[in-house]
């Protein structure tokens, strides 16, 4: 009878080394129930895993293209500034035919310029009415203007009447002689070295 009750509701099973063992239908039931959720949560584990190997690789990608157009704008901004060096070595082959600089040494000249005034500074013409010597203007603030600041290797004939504030700048000693020995006034001079990156300030007056 009670064999009675029980069939319909167990089951055989059979396992690799023959041993028989019975299961109520309920149970398996709960155990293909349980093995879809453990499939499936399995499934989302393994779909969240390489959904995250996804966004590494694209973060990878990404950080690559932005160094890669990091390094092109360096690029272009290096070839823009040699254009622009040419250029104005170009504009400035007579002044360095007058003052006896070579083009080559003109960037170095023009950075102990700036790290010596500690200012922004701008290169403009030749100068007649300043022995042929070339201006240079300088401002303390962005929102500020551009003033004249002092001229590069001015002829000695052109230091007879020459302004007390404004500073002379030249290359080296030879120039410093030279304006030493026509100076009738007194004078700033900046020795502006650009081999020896040595800077040195001046004053020079009249000989007795």
């Amino acid at each position: 009878m009670g064999s009675g009750r029980l069939q319909g509701r167990v089951h055989a099973h059979t396992g690799p080394d023959a041993t028989v063992w019975w299961t109520a239908r309920s149970y398996v039931q709960l155990a293909v129930v349980r093995a879809r959720l453990e499939a499936d949560a399995e499934a989302v584990m393994q779909e969240a895993a390489a959904e995250q190997r996804r966004q590494a690789a694209d973060q990878r990608a990404a950080a690559a293209e932005q160094r890669r157009l990091a390094a092109e704008d360096r690029r272009l901004a290096a070839e823009q500034e040699a254009q622009e060096q040419r250029a104005e070595q170009e504009r400035l082959t007579a002044f360095f035919e007058h003052a006896g600089i070579k083009a080559a040494l003109w960037p170095a000249f023009m950075q102990l310029v700036r790290s010596a005034s500690g200012k922004a500074v701008a290169c403009g013409d030749q100068s007649p009415a300043h022995g042929n010597g070339l201006l240079l203007y300088s401002r303390q603030h962005e929102a500020s203007a551009f003033q004249l600041a002092g001229v590069v290797c001015p002829d000695p004939s052109a230091l007879a009447r020459w302004p007390a504030d404004l500073t002379i700048l030249v290359p080296g000693r030879a120039w410093l002689l030279r304006i030493e020995k026509a100076a009738q006034s007194p004078l700033k001079v900046a020795v502006l070295d650009p081999i020896t990156r040595r800077c040195a300030y001046e004053r020079v007056g009249p000989r007795r």
